[in-house]
């Protein structure tokens, strides 16, 4: 699709809030473009493998978040991506990708943008580093969901960093995926020894088997880790291990 130099709406960022923005936007019938780093739509849910989707429901059951963030579920699930709160981040590329196309929403992704383009004090554009230059874009709202108020910042917004005590960001958080793990043998693990875990603690056989049902998070296996931490194979600063299965099995 050609980009234009002249947009309704322009969202910064396509992580899930901004394919949640420009999707939005696009089916109210602003013409709207979508400005992302990578090369695919879901940020750090795909691009930084986070997972799985924090709890959206109350104690009793009851769903807190609807919209958007249920289509893009089932669009998941119906791609076998989607487990309970777990999913695939290679299918959250695709039904991100497919929610963004199907409601006319214009992408632009390989790009970074550069500057806020200011007319007096409101933002009328924005300058953006494309594979084939620089361009500049305008457009009547621009929505910043970069994650870092990025373009905000450009615009000369004034913002805050960190607590309001001493600055300090949330400490940042490796993810990566490993294959062949055996989830039912550490369920059982848990069974057996729950006084070695710190979640689950699995009391049968049968809540095992309710437990593979879903998406299953591990955290314990404190003796091992010590004993690893003595012969020198454990040199973290932490007492257990911690995963959560995907959609995947293994």
């Amino acid at each position: 699709m050609k980009i234009k130099e002249r947009y309704d709406v322009i969202v910064a960022g396509g992580g899930v809030a901004g394919v949640a923005a420009a999707v939005a936007s696009a089916r109210l019938g602003a013409d709207t473009l979508l400005i992302e780093r990578y090369g695919f739509l879901g940020g750090l849910g795909t691009a930084g493998l986070v997972n799985p989707f924090m709890s959206s429901y109350t104690s009793d059951g009851k769903p807190l978040i609807g919209g958007f963030y249920i289509e893009l579920c089932e669009r998941m699930r119906d791609l076998g991506g989607f487990k309970q709160r777990a999913f695939d981040p290679e299918a959250m590329k695709f039904a991100c990708q497919e929610m963004a196309l199907e409601s006319g929403t214009h992408l632009l992704l390989h790009s970074i943008i550069t500057g806020a383009r200011m007319a007096g004090k409101e933002i009328a554009g924005v300058e953006v580093l494309t594979k084939s230059g620089t361009k500049n874009i305008d457009a009547k709202i621009l929505i910043d969901c970069t994650g870092d108020a990025d373009v905000a910042a450009m615009a000369h917004a004034d913002y805050e960093f960190g607590d309001l005590a001493n600055g300090l960001a949330q400490a940042m958080t490796l993810m990566f995926t490993i294959g062949n793990v055996d989830v039912r043998k550490s369920l059982i693990y848990a069974k057996e020894n729950p006084e070695e875990m710190r979640f689950p603690k699995p009391a049968s056989d049968e809540a095992v088997d309710r437990m593979m049902e879903g998406a299953v998070g591990i955290a314990g296996f404190f003796t091992k880790v010590e004993q690893a931490r003595e012969i020198g194979e454990f040199p973290l600063d932490q007492d257990l291990v911690f995963y959560i299965s995907l959609p995947t099995p293994g």
